[in-house]
Protein backbone atom coordinates (compact mmCIF):
# COMPACT_ATOMS: atom_id res chain seq x y z
CA UNK A 1 0.00 0.00 0.00
CA UNK A 2 1.48 3.51 -1.37
CA UNK A 3 1.77 5.96 2.17
CA UNK A 4 0.70 8.25 -0.72
CA UNK A 5 4.27 10.21 -0.55
CA UNK A 6 6.50 10.35 -3.66
CA UNK A 7 10.17 10.21 -3.54
CA UNK A 8 12.19 12.73 -4.61
CA UNK A 9 13.24 11.56 -7.27
CA UNK A 10 10.10 10.66 -9.00
CA UNK A 11 8.89 13.44 -11.19
CA UNK A 12 5.22 14.67 -11.03
CA UNK A 13 2.94 12.52 -12.89
CA UNK A 14 1.60 15.63 -14.69
CA UNK A 15 4.79 16.83 -16.15
CA UNK A 16 7.35 15.01 -18.58
CA UNK A 17 10.63 15.61 -18.79
CA UNK A 18 12.42 18.26 -20.41
CA UNK A 19 15.70 17.46 -22.73
CA UNK A 20 18.51 19.42 -23.41
CA UNK A 21 17.44 19.77 -27.13
CA UNK A 22 14.17 21.28 -26.16
CA UNK A 23 15.49 24.50 -24.11
CA UNK A 24 17.02 27.26 -26.25
CA UNK A 25 18.75 30.30 -25.84
CA UNK A 26 17.97 33.36 -27.17
CA UNK A 27 19.35 34.85 -29.75
CA UNK A 28 18.95 38.28 -27.86
CA UNK A 29 21.30 39.29 -25.19
CA UNK A 30 18.81 41.76 -23.64
CA UNK A 31 15.15 41.60 -22.34
CA UNK A 32 12.95 42.83 -24.99
CA UNK A 33 10.33 45.15 -23.45
CA UNK A 34 7.05 44.64 -24.36
CA UNK A 35 4.42 47.32 -24.17
CA UNK A 36 -0.02 46.96 -23.94
CA UNK A 37 -1.90 49.49 -25.70
CA UNK A 38 -5.39 50.24 -26.25
CA UNK A 39 -5.34 52.49 -28.98
CA UNK A 40 -3.09 53.49 -32.01
CA UNK A 41 -2.36 56.59 -30.06
CA UNK A 42 -0.94 54.67 -27.53
CA UNK A 43 0.83 52.06 -29.89
CA UNK A 44 2.67 55.08 -31.39
CA UNK A 45 3.83 56.41 -27.85
CA UNK A 46 4.71 52.85 -27.21
CA UNK A 47 7.15 52.89 -30.59
CA UNK A 48 8.28 56.12 -29.93
CA UNK A 49 9.45 54.71 -26.21
CA UNK A 50 11.58 51.28 -27.59
CA UNK A 51 8.81 49.10 -27.25
CA UNK A 52 10.12 45.63 -28.84
CA UNK A 53 6.40 44.17 -28.75
CA UNK A 54 3.03 45.23 -28.94
CA UNK A 55 -0.17 43.97 -27.64
CA UNK A 56 -3.85 45.46 -27.88
CA UNK A 57 -5.70 45.24 -24.74
CA UNK A 58 -7.74 46.84 -22.14
CA UNK A 59 -6.91 45.67 -18.79
CA UNK A 60 -10.23 46.67 -17.22
CA UNK A 61 -11.79 44.44 -19.05
CA UNK A 62 -9.99 41.59 -17.37
CA UNK A 63 -6.75 39.91 -18.07
CA UNK A 64 -7.20 39.36 -21.58
CA UNK A 65 -8.94 42.50 -21.77
CA UNK A 66 -10.36 42.10 -25.74
CA UNK A 67 -10.46 45.33 -27.64
CA UNK A 68 -13.05 45.99 -30.07
CA UNK A 69 -12.13 44.52 -33.78
CA UNK A 70 -11.81 47.87 -35.63
CA UNK A 71 -9.74 49.32 -32.68
CA UNK A 72 -7.19 45.80 -32.83
CA UNK A 73 -6.99 46.84 -36.61
CA UNK A 74 -6.12 50.65 -35.75
CA UNK A 75 -3.20 49.62 -33.74
CA UNK A 76 -1.99 46.95 -36.65
CA UNK A 77 -2.36 49.63 -39.35
CA UNK A 78 -0.45 52.12 -37.68
CA UNK A 79 2.28 49.64 -36.41
CA UNK A 80 2.75 47.61 -39.35
CA UNK A 81 5.04 50.34 -40.93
Amino acid sequence: MSSGVRAASEPFPFRSPVSESAISVSTHPLPRLLVSVRDAAEAEVAIRAGADLIDAKDPENGALGALPAEIVRAVVAHTAG
